[in-house]
């Protein structure tokens, strides 16, 4: 509906990956950013987090989010078989099931949605939001994480779809039943467990068990973004410090934000929003004795991270709504 010009065919590299191979695809840069940086985090990503709020919609992000989906569909329609199983994941890609359709593949096709899914009044915020929901028929399995987004996805499409429900877990939508379906993802426990035990004693782990003394840690770990409650989780430690007096020195936070989407407003706006109230509470608590926030703004390696939840006494999550957070299981199989 939103093409005007096909984009050429996507450049291409195959890397061997366990017993198959790796595919990755080039998008053109032209449109790459309003693709990602705009249909993808400024429209879709607030839409899906209950922020319509944030909502920043220019009819160029949907062409441009139109054109990546029918160009991927291209390459991958290009490079497997016919009937081949295919797997779609996340919200970038609500189209693609369609678009692969409308090239003649038969197969299997499932999706896989990584994020919540709100209501329908938040839902129809969004400008287009039949006509990007209703490509969803053309799975064969929509996945959800919680049974929630289940149920808030199939009451969407009886009103807006126009839908109809088949027993409890399938949608017909015409002549296409598709099924539904929750998976809630977890972690490889031994895997992150030995991590944590081998990362105890890195040189970064040591320096800061000598940093802390007698001071327990708190540790907090998240991407920058809005969806976490971050904001809500510094203003929350500054009120534990002002109304027991008594704990400051006793404890200390560890907070590691890798900055991301630092393109979009609405995070660049929060980065300096966090700085700002981490500042002020060190400068108000803090002394030459005593780190009150450890505000850090960079990645670490798993097996790093692993080993400053093992030094940590509480893993702290504050997610104001979320899809698939691992931190919680991550800071449990850390511990000793």
């Amino acid at each position: 509906k939103f093409i005007k010009k096909p984009v050429d065919p996507l450049p291409t590299k195959v890397s061997p990956l366990g017993t198959g191979n790796l595919v990755t695809v080039d998008f053109p840069a032209a449109i790459y950013d309003e693709f990602y940086n705009g249909m993808a985090n400024a429209v879709l990503w607030p839409i899906l987090h209950y922020r319509a709020d944030l909502l920043n919609y220019e009819p160029s992000y949907a062409e441009s989010y139109a054109l990546i989906n029918a160009a991927m569909a291209d390459t991958v329609a290009g490079m497997v078989r016919e009937k081949a199983l295919i797997w779609v994941h996340l919200f970038h890609f609500f189209t693609l099931g369609q678009r692969l359709r409308q090239r003649g593949m038969n197969g299997p096709i499932g999706f896989f949605l990584h994020t919540p899914f709100p209501t329908q009044s938040v839902l129809v915020c969004l400008p287009g939001h039949r006509e990007i929901f209703k490509t969803l028929s053309a799975y064969d399995v929509i996945g959800f994480q919680t049974d929630d987004d289940l149920l808030r996805f199939r009451d969407y499409a009886t009103s807006e779809l126009f839908a109809t429900v088949v027993g409890q877990t399938e949608l017909r939508f015409g002549d296409r039943r598709v099924r539904l379906g929750v998976f809630p993802i977890g972690i490889d426990v031994d895997i992150f467990a030995k991590a944590a035990q081998s990362a105890s004693s890195a040189p970064v782990l040591a320096r800061l068990r000598r940093e802390l003394q007698d001071s327990k840690l708190v540790i907090g770990v998240d991407r920058l973004d809005y969806s976490k409650g971050l904001v809500q989780r510094f203003q929350a430690y500054e009120r534990f410090l002002t109304t027991y007096p008594g704990e400051r020195k006793r404890v200390s936070f560890l907070q590691i934000t890798p900055p991301t989407r630092g393109e979009v407003d609405a995070y660049q706006h929060m980065r300096m929003q966090l700085a700002s109230i981490a500042g002020d509470i060190n400068a108000r608590f803090g002394g030459v004795d005593w780190m009150v926030l450890r505000y850090i703004n960079e990645g670490f390696t798993p097996r790093e991270l692993a080993g400053f939840s093992r030094l940590s006494k509480v893993g702290c999550v504050t997610s104001l709504r979320d899809g698939m957070n691992l931190v919680a299981k991550e800071f449990v199989a850390a511990q000793d």
